[in-house]
């Protein structure tokens, strides 16, 4: 993760999220800890780091948030994104998270770079101002997560991915 550059970032617009609350969850050092605690003390945030929680208590979370902002050099697709855009959070995420190929950068998400505190605030900011375009982009992310991760749908894909496997290596099996 990139926890440190989130929080720089959040520091850098913290004029703009005087009026909100601002939960980090999976904050995993001591400096991290103290950076949260330097932005409430010196910068006036609401913020505070939410104790590691169970599914059930990150999605009300989520479905209370505007923004979820994932900073990270992953290259896999973030589940937390996944669950924050199922409940309606605006999703901003590093483009290194696969993230394209679930929001489209500008209308249903941000997706920015993960070491850019200028981008990723300017970001920020843009999220807290346009009501119109979170709005927006919880009806898109909705539809997106109901297409993409019904269990039917993905039922019928995985047997015939699994059928697909197995045919190949019959095939490959016979031409030894």
């Amino acid at each position: 993760g990139r926890a440190l550059t989130a929080l720089e970032a959040l520091r850098a617009c913290a004029d703009s999220l005087r009026d909100y609350r601002v939960v980090v969850f999976s904050a995993s050092s001591t400096e991290v800890a103290e950076r949260v605690q330097e932005l409430c003390v010196f910068h006036g945030l609401n913020i505070h780091i939410l104790p590691h929680s169970d599914h059930g208590t990150m999605l009300k979370y989520f479905a209370h948030a505007r923004i979820y902002l994932g900073v990270s050099i992953s290259d896999a697709i973030s589940t937390s994104m996944l669950e924050a855009m199922a409940m309606g959070a605006f999703p901003i995420q590093t483009t290194t998270a696969c993230c394209e190929e679930w929001n489209e950068d500008g209308v249903s998400g941000f997706h920015i770079p993960p070491d850019d505190v200028a981008v990723i605030a300017d970001r920020v900011r843009r999220a807290l101002a346009d009501d119109a375009l979170v709005d927006s982009a919880a009806a898109i992310n909705w539809q997106t997560v109901m297409t993409r991760l019904d269990q039917n749908i993905l039922r019928v894909k995985e047997v015939d991915f699994y059928n697909e496997i197995f045919a190949d290596m019959t095939e490959a099996r016979g031409a030894e």
